[in-house]
């Protein structure tokens, strides 16, 4: 007999500003993210924080 079990998981987003982008669509990225990873069973969204970075 075969059993599974739910291994909790997560994702890490870096939420980076590509070349030639800008903040508000690294967010509008960000929130596509999160509303996919909520539809596919992850359990939470983590966000990084950047200090001291230019802009």
């Amino acid at each position: 007999m075969t059993t599974t079990q739910h291994v909790p998981l997560s994702i890490l987003d870096l939420a980076i500003v590509s070349e030639g982008g800008t903040s508000a669509s690294a967010a509008a990225e960000t929130t596509t993210l999160a509303q996919r990873a909520e539809a596919a069973g992850y359990t939470r969204i983590w966000v990084a924080e950047h200090h001291n970075m230019p802009g």
